[in-house]
């Protein structure tokens, strides 16, 4: 993914980083990494720093995104230091101690970074079509649904989507409306009461869910009435 999707993209420091690489290859861990860019970070603003590390952009560098939320402080006190003595080696100097990236993720709450920092959900896009891949899930998007039901006329496919839930709206006494986007559209899904209390559980833990549903063609057309959610399940 290029970096002008960011929040606070600073074309100057990107270009600078990208330059390092070139010269010094792929760097191996965060303190490598702040060694050979931290003449780029003269200007940066606590504020970008704080998106950036949201949006992910740090994890390859094998540091937590939590970690470094927390010692921000410290890491701007660090790169003044380098800045101070520029012909200093890592030997000579301090360095900030950071938790290694965990293993297992919160991933509602990268997801909720991501979307803060870059408006998508970066985790979804991949996991997506990781699942599309598998035999067993037969994910579709809904334009694909789409697309095939509009060669068909009062017929009935059910089908598995893999989506997000953008919102949930409390359409009357009986019924909600759930605003999904998956990987190419955003559509609307009508949700009965039973199905959403049986579901309540799951719904509350995960943004990211599974609906197999039985969609009724008329005269080629797909709504949301055309619609019906059979199961919701999470995919583990």
């Amino acid at each position: 993914m290029g970096f002008t999707g960011l929040k606070e993209y600073r074309e100057e420091f990107f270009q600078g980083i990208i330059e390092e690489r070139k010269k010094g290859g792929i760097y191996k861990n965060w303190e490598d990494f702040l060694s050979r860019t931290s003449k780029f970070w003269e200007k940066m603003e606590v504020n970008t720093f704080t998106e950036w590390i949201k949006s992910g952009l740090f994890t390859s560098l094998q540091v937590d995104i939590d970690s470094l939320l927390c010692n921000q402080e410290a890491f701007f006190r660090y790169l003044r230091i380098r800045q101070t003595i520029p012909t200093a080696t890592s030997k000579d100097l301090p360095f900030l101690d950071l938790t290694a990236r965990k293993k297992e993720n919160n991933k509602l709450l990268n997801n909720q970074r991501e979307y803060e920092s870059l408006n998508l959900y970066i985790n979804y896009f991949s996991r997506w079509k990781e699942l599309a891949q598998k035999s067993d899930y037969k994910i579709y998007s809904f334009l694909d649904i789409f697309r095939k039901t509009k060669e068909y006329s009062n017929q009935e496919i059910v089908t598995n989507i893999y989506a997000i839930i953008s919102q949930i709206e409390k359409k009357d006494e009986n019924n909600y409306t759930f605003w999904l986007q998956d990987i190419r559209s955003t559509f609307k899904l009508n949700i009965s009461k039973d199905t959403y209390q049986e579901n309540k559980k799951i719904l509350v833990i995960h943004n990211e869910l599974l609906f197999t549903l039985r969609v009724k063609t008329k005269e080629g057309k797909v709504s949301s009435d055309s619609l019906t959610c059979e199961k919701i399940s999470s995919v583990e």
